[in-house]
Formats: C-alpha cells, sequence, structure tokens
C-alpha cells in the first residue's frame, strides 16, 4: 500500500510519502515435543457397568504410562463423557445402553518415544486414539528468528517497490507493528484411529511464523 499523505504516518512532516508493507518470515524446524490423545471406552446397559468398566481399564493404562516414565503432570484428563446409545430401526429409537469416554492428553519430549507410548497404553487397556500434534518446546528462540526473516522479506518489497517507482527510499522504517502474535503450526495434524496396535511415529517438522506490517519513507 503507498499513500502520499497517510494519516497514521505518526511524526512524519512535510512533503514525505509513506508506503505501507507487509513482510513474512518462517521457520522450519524439528519437533522435540508431541502431544498424543490416548483413551478408553466402554459400553454397557447398564451406566454403573460402563463406568467402572472405563475406571478400572483407564487406570490401568494411566499406571502403565506413569510406570515407563511419564510424569503425572504430562498427562491430563481432557474429556469424560458419559451418553446414552440408541440404534434406530423401522424409524424408531431403540435404546441400546451407555457409552463411557475417558480420554488423556499425554504429552513427550521425545519424539521417537511416541510408538511406545501407544504401544503401552493399547497394552493396558486404551482402546482409541485421538490427536497426535507435534510441537517445538521453546519456539521463542525460533520466532526471533523469524522477526528478522519478516523484516528483511519487508525491506525487499519496499526496496523493489522504490525502485519500480523511481523514487529513494529511506533506510530507517518509520513504523513497525507486529502483525500477530506467534504462530506455531504443525505441518499436520494426524488423526488417528481406534486400533489394537500402535504405527511406528516418524518425528515431523512444525513451522513458526512471523509477520510484520511495516511503514517505510520515500522522497
Amino acid at each position: 500500500m503507498i499513500d502520499r499523505y497517510p494519516s497514521d504516518r505518526g511524526n512524519v512532516n512535510g512533503e514525505a510519502n509513506v508506503m505501507v508493507v507487509e513482510g513474512d518470515g518462517e521457520m522450519i524446524v524439528d519437533a522435540d515435543e508431541i502431544s498424543l490423545t490416548i483413551g478408553v471406552v466402554t459400553e454397557d446397559q447398564n451406566v454403573l457397568s460402563a463406568s467402572e468398566d472405563n475406571a478400572i481399564r483407564s487406570n490401568k493404562a494411566l499406571n502403565a504410562l506413569m510406570n515407563a516414565g511419564i510424569p503425572s503432570t504430562q498427562i491430563e484428563t481432557i474429556v469424560y463423557n458419559i451418553q446414552p446409545i440408541y440404534d434406530y430401526q423401522n424409524g424408531q429409537s431403540v435404546f441400546r445402553g451407555f457409552r463411557v469416554e475417558h480420554l488423556y492428553k499425554v504429552k513427550i519430549n521425545d519424539v521417537k518415544f511416541a510408538g511406545f507410548v501407544y504401544e503401552t497404553a493399547i497394552k493396558n487397556g486404551a482402546n482409541i486414539t485421538r490427536d497426535l500434534t507435534f510441537e517445538v518446546t521453546n519456539p521463542s528462540r525460533y520466532y526471533l528468528n523469524g522477526l528478522a526473516k519478516a523484516y528483511e522479506d519487508s525491506v525487499r518489497k519496499a526496496m523493489t517497490l522504490a525502485h519500480i517507482m523511481k523514487v529513494q527510499l529511506s533506510p530507517v522504517p518509520l513504523k513497525i507493528v507486529e502483525v500477530a502474535a506467534r504462530d506455531v503450526v504443525p505441518l499436520y495434524k494426524t488423526q488417528m484411529f481406534q486400533a489394537s496396535a500402535a504405527p511406528p511415529i516418524q518425528p515431523q517438522k512444525v513451522v513458526i511464523r512471523a509477520k510484520l506490517k511495516i511503514w517505510f519513507c520515500y522522497f
């Protein structure tokens, strides 16, 4: 965007013109942390039986994970749900029983350990898995590099525009605004499915993005 007399040009006085450019910076780094969703689903015509069965299997899986070296602080319940189950026959809903779902989010600091975590949980009562998310423990240090890249991208755009317009660009920006907070995005998020064995989990990468909006004077 280019303004000849912008109303938001801060302390620019006189006849200076201002162009506004946006720069993007992106860092692709190896994930060093992974979050798994593992749980137990049980069904029974009696709600108490379904709940008790679920509690027994959930506690067994939870204890197995902690015995495998995962601290209890890295395991948290994210879903506990009890709901009736109905079958639809000849246009009528027929009560079939109750379903109890208990899901845990498990965070581990060694991505290569994920397959073992799945296997341990499944062998000890877990029968459903959901989200698998790759993350970075300390994204701030990478984000700073992303900001530097975003600034360089903005300067390149401004210099290109100045060259096309045959004008002189002031090397010092008038104003810099961080467009959005740090954005950390896995390259993909895997949806796991109900299974009797754990798949091998390969380390993945995450993308850390930064975006700047910069005002440059030109003459």
